[in-house]
């Protein structure tokens, strides 16, 4: 009877453990995404957010391992804060929303304050029911710690469902409240049968336990059937926008979340995408009328042109007022598109139905792939370059690939931040742009020189470049403003009097001969994104100017220090074993090993990630699956490392130095990859067998580490938690600071290093 009773307990714990990963991975997709959101949606703050997320994740478990006796833990405390963690997740977002709602500037410290408010309760739960299931299951076995390195394992196979289920079966079909809601759902019920079954013979507990069960799915089945959990979300949202604006519609995509929202004061609607306004109906014309226009006088005649984004808020409908004979209107995204037709009519309509149009749903980039010497014109009407998927549309191999499809003298437009003088919505006060702002601009202009013969830059509601293919003069406000009489064309701001204010000689000098002066900044491209670097400089300036010199101070990173800072690692590991060092000092060097190996795989998941974007310029949905994988391997690594050494029927050593071959592995392969343009979800499945490796790798030197570590019940809480602490420094150093300083060569150079000083420090400690 004993004996089943602890098959009956195992059995509940590897069910807890897999809920515990599927859960935990939801929440960290959903809530990372709302927080970010929150935060203006930069890379910066998506790396403090996620970097948040491990370090509460594991001071949770780490708390728990240091200062909870096994021996007193039973399956109901792991069921019960596995419970509490899920209760907490809709809280948390509907916290974020809240913040988002009544907080309209937030410095950096502030990011930290909110993030920790929002993610500290849910993460720490779940770090506590991690740390008392991994107690519990070796306090039941042999005091090696193969009950940490097993809950670990079932908990990275329960993220791996729980990825691949949210990339292709929850984002098309459920917002992010409602996956939060059923993360708490499915965490209370989990908890409530792991309660049943662990009352033994006691009726009553089971009784209770039963009816509970019951009663949470009676509430779930409820809230979806009436609606309810729709109009929550829907509440919830609304406070998002609650300060100035109503909440009209959402729709959630694999590719981004689609609003549409209403001004307060006005009436007026906006369409935000991913939650930032891109565009909206009561001064959105100002910029349409200027890139379009512009453009298209500058031609002679134009006939074949090309739109990437821009079309919801009518930069479509200004370029069919030219006699052209077929514009494209590329938008990765078909909810943007049916969004647009179903609320934005007026400004959409005319564009759409024209027999002129055509619309392309796939990425810009990889669109004009296909075209040489094709188009009259590429306009480029996107989103600033503060994230990598809107920076990738700025990059020197991006500008190669328009000048191949154009036709000489074909033009690309782009846009600038506003200009050295002027506010948000282009009136000439109080504003001036900071340093990182005008660096910003000016490497654009210097990127977009390296490849067009041509660059003109005209200022205006906001600053735009014109690139040319062929030789072609600025055409004076006399040719611009002939051109669009004699076409027809009729406008409402872009008149004589502002055309010739701002082609004036003197004045377009004055707002743009800033440009000019690149010599100091940097070329952007995809293998080294610097716009990520000067935009964090700039919202640094007008935020947290003490922060900026901690950030400024950072991106001196080069290699060299990098080799240092592992060869003082390595140095010591050496004295260690050099002078047989106390097993305290051998297991410091496992933690240090652990906390390495955490970095290298988060690390490489940020660059694979990273380079996926810039391929195919999608990754709300195909992140949770390249996690999953990742996961997938990290458990399955796990299990296969702990029975090897358990059974001492290898050894182990040489395998380790998987970690530096997969680094140069992954630096030749995207550069291949590359030229071999490969499809979204071919080069998908690609990625996420890479990351499988890469976890797999990892997953073995955990469970080496645990095994050598050999210290009871703590060995695996106290190793999590460094595998946490290592994950949680590389997602906040590797795209803020190390890849815009380095670039993606060198950074993939540095983790060889990583990997090779991991490897080595793991097979020194093995006495």
């Amino acid at each position: 009877m004993e004996e089943e009773r602890c098959r009956w307990e195992s059995l509940t714990l590897g069910v807890l453990a897999f809920v515990l990963g599927w859960a935990s991975l939801l929440a960290q997709i959903v809530l990372i995404r709302e927080l970010t959101v929150t935060f203006y949606d930069f890379e910066l703050f998506l790396g403090i957010c996620l970097g948040l997320w491990l370090f509460w994740v594991g001071v949770g478990a780490f708390s728990t391992g240091l200062w909870v006796d096994g021996a007193r833990i039973s399956s109901s405390m792991v069921a019960l804060s596995l419970g509490i963690a899920g209760s907490l997740v809709p809280v948390a977002v509907f916290a974020a929303r809240l913040i988002h709602g009544k907080v309209s500037w937030i410095t950096f410290p502030g990011v930290f304050a909110y993030g920790s408010l929002v993610l500290g309760p849910p993460c720490v739960a779940f770090g506590i029911a991690y740390g008392f299931a991994a107690k519990l299951l070796s306090s039941q076995g042999k005091p090696d710690g193969s009950g940490g390195v097993r809950v670990y394992a079932l908990e990275s196979l329960g993220g791996l469902v729980a990825g691949v289920g949210f990339g292709l079966l929850m984002v098309p079909r459920w917002g992010l409240f409602r996956i939060a809601w059923l993360v708490c759902l499915v965490c209370g019920v989990t908890a409530f049968a792991a309660a049943f079954f662990s009352a033994g013979r006691r009726r009553s507990g089971r009784l209770w336990a039963l009816a509970a069960t019951a009663a949470l799915l009676g509430t779930w089945f409820t809230v979806e059937w009436t609606g309810l959990a729709k109009r929550v979300d829907r509440a919830s949202t609304e406070l998002r926008w609650a300060k100035y604006y109503h909440h009209v519609y959402s729709k959630s995509s694999r590719y981004s979340d689609v609003e549409v929202l209403e001004r307060r004061d006005s009436g007026a609607r906006l369409f935000a995408v991913n939650h930032v306004v891109m565009w909206s109906e009561d001064g959105g014309y100002y910029h349409n009328e200027q890139i379009v226009h512009f453009t298209l006088a500058a031609l002679p005649d134009p006939r074949n042109i090309v739109l990437i984004g821009g079309g919801v808020g009518g930069s479509l409908v200004e370029a069919l007022k030219h006699p052209l004979e077929r514009a494209s209107y590329v938008e990765i995204d078909p909810v943007v598109v049916d969004v647009a037709k179903r609320f934005f009519r007026q400004q959409t309509a005319a564009g759409f139905s024209d027999p002129r149009t055509r619309i392309w749903n796939e990425d810009g980039r990889r669109f004009l792939r296909r075209y040489e010497d094709r188009f009259d014109a590429v306009l480029v009407d996107f989103g600033d370059p503060y994230v990598a998927q809107m920076a990738r549309l700025y990059s020197r191999e991006f500008f190669q690939e328009v000048f191949r499809a154009l036709r000489s003298p074909g033009i690309l437009t782009i846009q600038l931040f506003p200009g050295t003088d002027r506010d948000w919505f282009g009136r000439d006060e109080t504003w001036e742009a900071t340093k990182g702002i005008e660096d910003l601009n000016r490497s654009i202009y210097k990127t977009l020189a390296s490849v067009f013969p041509t660059v003109w830059a005209i200022p205006g509601h906001y600053d735009f470049l014109l690139a040319c293919k062929g030789p072609v003069p600025l055409p004076d406000a006399e040719t611009v403003l002939r051109r669009l009489e004699a076409r027809g064309v009729q406008t409402n701001t872009f008149n004589e009097v502002y055309v010739r204010g701002v082609l004036d000689e003197e004045y377009r000098k004055q707002k743009t001969d800033y440009l000019l002066d690149s010599g100091t900044v940097a070329l952007h491209s995809d293998w080294k994104p610097v716009l990520l670097r000067y935009d964090a400089d700039y919202w640094g300036q007008r935020w947290y100017g003490k922060m900026l010199v901690l950030l400024r101070w950072a991106w001196r990173l080069q290699l060299w220090h990098v080799g240092v800072a592992l060869g003082l690692l390595a140095l010591w590991g050496w004295t260690v074993g050099k002078r047989g060092g106390s097993p305290r000092a051998f297991r410091g060097m496992l933690v240090v090993a652990v906390g390495l190996a955490g970095f290298w795989l988060m690390a490489m998941e940020l660059l694979v990630l990273y380079q996926y974007s810039v391929q195919h310029g999608v990754l709300f949905s195909v992140f949770g699956v390249l996690f999953a994988f990742l996961l997938g391997g990290l458990g399955l690594g796990n299990l296969v490392g702990m029975r090897a050494f358990r059974d001492n029927s290898v050894d182990g050593g040489g395998f380790f130095w998987a970690l530096p071959s997969l680094s140069l592995v992954m630096l030749l392969a995207f550069e291949l990859l590359g030229r071999l343009d490969l499809g979204e979800w071919q080069a998908g499945c690609l990625a996420a067998a890479f990351l499988g490796a890469c976890g797999f790798s990892v997953g073995r030197i955990f469970a080496r580490a645990v095994w050598n570590y050999n210290s009871g019940t703590d060995s695996a809480t106290l190793l999590y938690a460094s595998d946490l602490a290592g994950g949680a420094a590389a997602s906040m150093v590797v795209m803020v600071v190390a890849l815009p300083s380095m670039g993606f060569a060198q950074c993939l150079v540095a983790l060889v290093a990583v990997g090779a000083c991991t490897c080595w420090m793991l097979n020194r400690s093995a006495r």
